[in-house]
């Protein structure tokens, strides 16, 4: 099972109370992709949250709301994500997106949004965690 779907919404932070708009948003982001809940596998997580302003919220506060509004939709719990990468980037000009991992409609999805100057884009990403090798050391592999 993987799934990855786009959000053109702002996250909400695991500080502040609960906000059944944003939860269900995700959740029927989710499940336009084709979300089901299968199997007890642990699962890797990644998050990507593109802003055109200065935020005003932590890149890890994020990452609850998110994953908690999945259980029952993506997995069972979310006890199962056993890995998790969340990122914040301010859009600018200079900013690459890779495709080299995903679907070409997903990617072309993502650039078509972002072409509309959104104030705010979510990219979220679940898969079977398919290792259980550490990496240490810059999560970009020390690119310049």
């Amino acid at each position: 099972m993987s799934l990855s779907f786009i959000l053109p919404r702002r996250p909400v932070s695991g500080q502040k109370r609960p906000n059944p708009l944003f939860k269900e948003a995700v959740r029927q982001a989710a499940r336009l992709r084709g979300a089901s809940v299968s199997g007890s596998e642990p699962l890797y997580a990644r998050i990507v949250w593109l802003h055109s302003a200065k935020r005003d919220q932590d890149v890890d506060n994020i990452v609850k709301p998110i994953l908690d509004a999945l259980n029952g939709v993506a997995y069972e719990d979310d006890h199962q994500v056993a890995q998790c990468q969340a990122a914040a980037f301010r859009v600018s000009t200079d900013l690459e997106i890779s495709r080299a991992n995903v679907d070409t409609k997903t990617h072309d999805e993502f650039r078509s949004l972002l072409s509309r100057n959104p104030d705010h884009v979510l990219y979220v990403e679940i898969g079977p965690a398919t290792t259980s090798r550490v990496v240490l050391g810059p999560l970009d592999g020390g690119a310049p």
